[in-house]
């Protein structure tokens, strides 16, 4: 049986984050975040920061947030994921400077998909169980 990519674009699903929880927030190497968060059904997404700038850098900061919005700004899509105490979350890229830069960030989708955003405005939605 084969899976079918669906069709959307990086916004719309974004915005399914919208009214979930950050269940759990956790530093990795080098330098980046992973954000767990648990859909109603108890299935998780998990979005990681790759090769990109983010605040706050604290994961202890961000435990326990609801999200109200998450929305792509500007020319690279920098991202910004807003909670309901009024705070945000930001990731900022650098403009591309190679062909092989890596990825900014991803989020990887209940579903078994994942979003690859990056280097710059480049984003593709794979399986999964697909290379980036």
């Amino acid at each position: 049986m084969s899976v079918v990519i669906p069709d959307t674009s990086p916004s719309e699903l974004l915005g399914r984050l919208r009214g979930q929880r950050i269940s759990d927030a956790r530093p990795g190497y080098p330098e980046v975040i992973h954000l767990h968060v648990p859909d109603p059904g108890g299935a998780k997404w998990v979005f990681s920061t790759w090769d990109a700038d983010y605040s706050p850098s604290d994961p202890a900061a961000l435990r326990g947030k609801t999200i109200v919005s998450a929305d792509l700004v500007g020319p690279l899509g920098n991202l910004t994921i807003s909670f309901s105490d009024g705070t945000d979350f930001r990731v900022t890229m650098e403009p591309q400077t190679a062909e092989n830069d890596p990825m900014n960030w991803t989020l990887l989708t209940p579903d078994g998909f994942i979003l690859v955003w990056g280097p710059g405005a480049n984003w593709a939605l794979k399986r999964g169980d697909e290379p980036l």
